[in-house]
């Protein structure tokens, strides 16, 4: 295997074209040396930038929404809302392919211990798949597009959508300016969710979803990745205070502060995506039949 060098002289060894062969033909030459300190040393440098983003959104949420009260809503087409989910959709799609199959050899190749302890610039965070991670964060500043829409269109905004955005992208940074060793566990799972979800709203917008296809797929696969999430973190968590085959207590690459609001907001959403569920579809099925 090729080592690629990185500007903290060290290696990059887990490149997926080395992995796995085939995949050589769809990487570029940018992707294969990637390295992610170009961005992220001005990201870490720039720690304003999610808070300047965070309180746009929150006067978007707040006195963007009251000002739109007395005005017509936008008549946005729906091809517009189409594009926009699609182009989420193969922007999640590239990032999934650059994360999951790494992932994958992952699960074969290394202790759970090491998969959320490694650091992740010698590892996951250089080369492609570092290059697909760093857009990630970067790409939660453009998903409050998705918030935009609804309110210039009037649309209610329910807590579980706007808490979800602002808090997403507090974290991503969060994880990323302390290199987080679990984040690519979040990283790689968001990536496959958001490829399934944006696809699905695309072809909503567009009306092509079929009226047989279960709806509340969608909320079962973002519960499902809310579950993995908290096990991975409560694995963190013990492997932080009482370390490991590999790290003794403390050497874990997470810290607390992350940690604690990893639990927090994983927490926070599996009560919210359940509650959700719950009310959208059980609760309004019931309330149908009663109907009847």
């Amino acid at each position: 295997m090729v080592y690629l060098p990185n500007a903290r002289g060290g290696v990059t060894p887990d490149s997926l074209f080395e992995i796995y062969p085939w995949m050589d033909p769809i990487f570029t030459d940018l992707e294969r040396y990637y390295d992610p300190d170009y961005i992220k040393i001005p990201m870490d440098n720039n720690p304003w930038i999610p808070v300047f983003f965070s309180i746009l959104y929150l006067l978007l949420i707040g006195p963007g929404q009251k000002y739109m009260k007395d005005k017509t809503a936008w008549n946005v087409p729906m091809s517009v809302l189409a594009g926009w989910n699609f182009f989420l959709a193969i922007f999640s799609i590239w990032g999934m392919i650059r994360t999951v199959p790494l992932w994958i050899w992952y699960m074969y190749n290394k202790s759970i211990e090491k998969q959320v302890c490694d650091p992740p610039h010698p590892t996951w965070g250089s080369g492609g798949s570092g290059l697909a991670s760093q857009m990630f964060c970067l790409f939660k500043i453009v998903e409050l597009m998705d918030t935009v829409f609804l309110v210039v269109r009037k649309k209610k905004v329910i807590f579980l959508h706007w808490y979800h955005h602002l808090t997403v992208l507090l974290f991503c940074w969060i994880a990323y300016w302390t290199e987080a060793g679990m984040g690519f566990y979040f990283i790689a799972m968001n990536n496959t969710v958001h490829a399934i979800m944006y696809t699905y709203y695309g072809f909503a917008a567009l009306k092509s979803i079929p009226k047989s296809y279960p709806a509340y797929l969608i909320t079962s696969v973002q519960i499902l990745q809310m579950v993995v999430g908290i096990a991975v973190v409560v694995y963190t968590t013990k492997l932080k205070i009482y370390g490991g085959e590999t790290y003794g207590p403390g050497e874990c690459n997470n810290t607390e502060f992350c940690i604690g609001a990893a639990l927090i907001i994983y927490g926070s959403y599996l009560y919210l995506f359940v509650e959700f569920m719950f009310n959208r579809f059980v609760k309004t099925k019931s309330s149908d039949k009663k109907v009847k």
